[in-house]
């Protein structure tokens, strides 16, 4: 039964970009054409690269390897290896998360050298965890996240403490921990209102949807989803109105309404090929060929289906729900033979994902989050309590060294 919302990271339709964006990608290609200092034009490719990530990937890439060829010519390391971070984005989109992992890696050990608590190795951290999210090593992430999460939180970034609660929780929602996942998201989601960060915003809503939908509330989950593609349209994000439009096909899906909801998939699939999302596309065609078998169009399914294992994206989570619509679509063609093979793989597949073990040092991870937490409250309304009584020892000594001085002079005043 097809009851997979997309994660945070697989989020696409109009080439629509916003007027503020528009005019900064302006500005900054007018640098690039007019400016003679290397380093202005080597920071406004990197820009350039980051801004493009979403919308046109091959775009991005392009610019971040000129960003890499200034910074290389005029003997800037520094800012070369500090690269790595864009490209180990790029990478995640591509579905290259090996070449992805070496970049971050490259990157965070780079910057350490600045020191233990920057914005820069928080998200480090941050991309880290969320490259092993999508490969299904849980565990893994969760110790990137939490790490990530006491940095920023320890420098007050606001934003980045919602966007890695945001990623905590679709952990959670993976493991089908639902209240803790609620939990993370609506802390998410007022972080971002507060902050009034639309970006991070829709991204927060899609994943409480997707944690509705998950519990059966598909109707409820379509209007986050809604909601989320209206921000996303506003800031022409296409990697994320294909994320919308893939979760709204899947909620219509699982409410029977097979057309409707390929429809919305179909959507998704053109602009993740557009713009070259692997691992966002072997999402959606697996949603795709699942809705496919339900729709009685096995030809189609099949199809699409191989062709998702042809793309060769190391997510885990997403093999195994291949895996498993295979093994039904050829139990009811009744071959056998590869029905078994592909449940078998699909078994396989699961074990790998998760293990008792690694579920027990997640939650323990959670446990040790919320209990440093609690110790540091504790701490802090510890010290304030002192304050405060230091305080009320300091008043009620002036108050009485008032009083005698009042007294005294009343005295004199007398014997006068």
């Amino acid at each position: 039964m097809l009851k997979k919302y997309s994660v945070f990271f697989l989020f696409s339709v109009f080439s629509v970009i916003g007027y503020g964006q528009t005019k900064e990608i302006d500005s900054l290609k007018v640098v690039i054409n007019s400016s003679k200092v290397d380093l202005d034009r080597a920071s406004a490719y990197k820009r350039l690269g980051w801004l493009a990530i979403r919308n046109d990937l091959a775009s991005a890439e392009k610019y971040v390897d000129s960003a890499n060829s200034i910074y290389t010519d005029i003997g800037d390391e520094n800012r070369a290896l500090e690269l790595n971070y864009e490209y180990a984005a790029i990478n995640r989109y591509k579905g290259a998360f090996d070449k992805a992992l070496q970049n971050i890696n490259l990157y965070l050990n780079h910057i350490k050298k600045e020191g233990p608590n920057t914005d820069k190795i928080a998200k480090g951290l941050y991309e880290k965890g969320v490259i092993y999210q999508i490969q299904g090593n849980y565990d893994k992430s969760l110790v990137q996240l939490y790490k990530a999460l006491k940095i920023d939180e320890k420098i007050g970034n606001k934003s980045e403490v919602g966007k890695t609660l945001n990623s905590i929780g679709i952990i959670h929602r993976k493991l089908k921990q639902y209240n803790l996942a609620e939990e993370c998201f609506l802390k998410a989601i007022t972080i971002h209102e507060n902050e009034k960060n639309e970006d991070d915003l829709a991204n927060a809503l899609s994943s409480l949807g997707s944690n509705y939908g998950e519990q059966g509330e598909d109707q409820k989950a379509i209007s986050y989803f809604e909601r989320c593609l209206e921000l996303d349209v506003k800031a022409g994000n296409q990697w994320a109105i294909a994320s919308d439009y893939q979760n709204i096909g899947i909620g219509y899906i699982n409410l029977n309404q097979y057309n409707h909801g390929i429809e919305y998939l179909e959507k998704a699939l053109k602009i993740q090929q557009e713009n070259g999302f692997k691992s966002d596309m072997a999402f959606v065609m697996m949603a795709l060929g699942s809705a496919f078998i339900k729709n009685g169009n096995k030809a189609k399914a099949e199809k699409i289906l191989l062709n998702s294992l042809d793309l060769d994206v190391a997510a885990a989570q997403t093999k195994k729900d291949v895996y498993k619509s295979l093994a039904e679509l050829y139990k009811q063609e009744r071959d056998f033979e590869k029905s078994i093979g592909y449940l078998e793989l699909y078994a396989q597949q699961k074990d790998s994902i998760f293990q008792e073990e690694g579920l027990k040092n997640m939650n323990s991870l959670q446990v040790q989050y919320q209990s440093e937490k609690k110790d540091k409250e504790i701490a802090e309304q510890k010290l304030a309590l002192t304050e405060s009584n230091s305080k009320t020892r300091t008043m009620s000594i002036l108050i009485v060294s008032l009083l005698l001085g009042s007294i005294l002079l009343w005295f004199s005043f007398r014997q006068r």
